[in-house]
């Protein structure tokens, strides 16, 4: 697993174990930031939300949006 710190978001998609099985990163994003920035292939970053509850609540808070606007 890479280092995963709050000045270096790591990288997404995160590499698999095998096939089936989840990437180490997600448990421990959910147990020490469940809503964390990530780097994505591109160099952009991208809000990564893990917990089902935190899940649950950005897909229905009318005031979050995929929409890319620029100031």
């Amino acid at each position: 697993m890479g280092s995963l710190t709050a000045s270096t978001p790591p990288k997404f998609p995160f590499a698999r174990p095998s096939g089936t099985t989840p990437a180490l990163e997600y448990a421990h994003l959910r147990a020490t930031d469940p809503v964390s920035q990530v780097e994505l292939f591109d160099g952009s970053l991208a809000w990564l939300v893990v917990k089902h509850k935190d899940i649950c609540a950005v897909l229905t808070d009318e005031r979050l949006s995929k929409v890319h606007i620029f100031h």
